[in-house]
């Protein structure tokens, strides 16, 4: 087996950047286990920086098409590239800025690819909090 080790890789051309393909069979061995897990299952496959429900502002997406708003704090993420709603489809909700609990409700049933997922921000008391959603996506694309 060969080792590439490098700090920095780079392109034959300065300042162009540098592009590469990891297809659906690239894997990488996890230290601890020994494991051999794939690239592209394990990568991240869309997020949203902000969903501010007070002005349905929307900041940097990936992989979102559009938010809605449900309710008081549920939001509806739609996405430009649907997953495959049976192979461990997450959504991560993430809102450090305030005292809320965040959660996903993505309930596919018997359905082979899911286009759209709920989050919820919820207060101590578990009511409702229109406040700033942020979130992260996972799982495999259809």
């Amino acid at each position: 087996m060969s080792v590439l080790k490098a700090n920095k890789i780079i392109g034959h051309v300065v300042d162009t950047g540098t592009k590469f393909t990891v297809d659906n069979d690239s894997t990488y061995i996890e230290k601890n286990s020994g494991k051999s897990l794939s690239f592209t299952q394990g990568a991240m496959k869309g997020f949203c920086a902000k969903f501010d429900m007070t002005d349905n502002s929307t900041g940097t997406t990936l992989n979102v098409s559009s938010i809605a708003d449900q309710a008081t704090g549920r939001c509806r993420y739609s996405h430009t590239n649907s997953f495959l709603a049976q192979k461990g489809y997450t959504l991560m909700p993430n809102d450090p800025s305030t005292a809320t609990l965040g959660f996903i409700y993505a309930d596919p049933g018997s359905l082979a690819t899911t286009t759209t997922a709920d989050s919820f921000l919820l207060n101590a008391d578990n009511s409702g909090n229109d406040s700033k959603h942020s979130c992260g996506f996972g799982g495999e694309l259809a």
